[in-house]
Formats: structure tokens, sequence, C-alpha cells
């Protein structure tokens, strides 16, 4: 008896607990450039991208970045690049990122993060602001 319950639950339980999360393949980012590559979207209606903050050493809260944007689902294996154009940019953050895949009930059906760090502007864009200010005084 035990050897059947083990047979059963190698067979039908445990492959279906490795196809669990198969929505996302990857997720990247450079500075505040977000991307990621999908595998399944089935049943996915569009995606929902947040974003976090580290202040002073603890995480903040979530917000939704580009609000005005809406991220359809494309089909399985599509690739989608997002700018998160909400960040002040000047001095090093780090941030992290959480892209939802949205069923079309409403309900998250998945979830990834990942985490990046952002430096603003480099030293030579603050010369050149700097020049530019100085002409004017």
């Amino acid at each position: 008896m035990k050897r059947v319950l083990f047979f059963l639950c190698a067979v039908f339980v445990v492959p279906s607990l490795l196809e669990a999360g198969t929505i996302f393949d990857k997720a990247e980012g450079r500075g505040t450039s977000i991307t990621w590559r999908t595998a399944d979207e089935s049943g996915v209606k569009y995606f929902v991208v947040r974003r976090r903050e580290l202040q002073s050493g603890v995480w903040g809260p979530w917000a939704q970045v580009r609000s005005d944007v809406v991220i359809s689902a494309k089909g399985a294996a599509s690739s989608y690049s997002l700018e998160d154009t909400g960040i002040f940019k000047t001095a090093e953050r780090f941030l992290e990122y959480k892209i939802e895949a949205v069923n079309e009930d409403g309900n998250v059906a998945e979830t990834i993060t990942y985490q990046t760090s952002y430096s603003g502007l480099t030293s030579a864009a603050k010369r050149t602001w700097g020049s530019i200010k100085a002409m004017f005084r």
C-alpha cells in the first residue's frame, strides 16, 4: 500500500508542483530599465510592476511603476520591457522590483522579484548641468 501511494505521489503530485510557477522565465534590470521574459502565459491578462526602495536599512512600501501603462500579456515566450520614470535621478538608490502576472479574474497568478541599484546622474552630467547653470548667472 505504501508503495502504491508513493508511486501515485511521484506520478501526479510532484510533476504538478514542479509545473507551478512557470509563468516567468527571467526578470532583470539595469538601473531603471526593467525587462522580463515569460515561459507560459496561460490565463494571464496583464502584468503589474511595483517598486520599493531601501531607505535607512528598511524596505519602504510597494508602489506601482508607471500606472499610466497597461502591460497586456502577449503570449508564451514573450519579452517585455518598461522604463521606470518615477525615480528622482540624483543619488544612489537600492531598489527592489516585483512583477505580478494577473489572471483574467484579477488575482495575482505568480510574482517574480529582483533587486538592483541605481546610481543617478553621472559626474559628467552633473558638470555639464553646472556649467549650463553658470552661464545664466
